[in-house]
């Protein structure tokens, strides 16, 4: 996929929402150009990976199974020839921190092969934080109404959007994925 010349709007901003099963949105020009989807499976007794991949520039949908989070990190990062800013929602404590544990694992995972590929490094931003510069939400916003706004609100902001959801399900992962990708292209990051 080629990138076009590095300056604001044309920068490439990648927004993850880490978990194992989880999704990524390539942003350019404030609007999205490829969307990532995963789910955690098992295969003969093993973990594996359902990615499915759509590039909205060339309409065309992908699926593999990777053996791996690192691996779905790889191939994202394969997928671009410049990423130019890395953006993961951070890990909350509340309410488990075994989970806190687990998401803060995935997120390392995921963005390390991005980060080598691209030489970029990660951004990583609070839920309540990105919820509240993007959808305008107060930052004590219950989890549940936030993603429920998250999907109301998302598509307005980033108006292609709807095809992703479209093609790959509405998922909160993906609006949840673009509203970090969105948090960093509007600080210009």
């Amino acid at each position: 996929m080629a990138t076009a010349k590095n300056c604001h709007s044309n920068k490439i901003y990648l927004g993850i929402d880490p978990a194992k099963e989880g999704a990524a949105i390539a942003l350019q020009n404030g609007r999205v150009i490829a969307a990532f989807l995963w789910k955690q499976a098992k295969r003969s007794k093993k973990t594996v990976y359902n990615l499915q991949y759509y590039n909205l520039q060339e309409s065309k949908k992908t699926m593999v199974m990777l053996p791996r989070l690192s691996s779905i990190g790889k191939f994202i990062g394969e997928q671009f020839d410049k990423i130019d800013c890395l953006s993961l929602e951070d890990a909350y404590y509340r309410p488990n921190p075994k989970i806190t544990i687990s998401v803060s694992k995935t997120a390392g995972l995921l963005a390390s092969p991005i980060e080598n590929i691209h030489n970029t490094d990660s951004h990583w931003v609070k839920a309540s934080e990105w919820r509240h510069k993007v959808l305008g939400l107060n930052p004590f916003t219950k989890r549940k109404e936030a993603k429920f706004q998250s999907l109301k609100m998302m598509p307005v902001a980033i108006p292609n959007l709807s095809i992703v959801l479209h093609k790959l399900g509405t998922y909160d992962h993906i609006t949840d994925a673009s509203g970090v990708a969105y948090w960093a292209y509007q600080k210009k990051l």
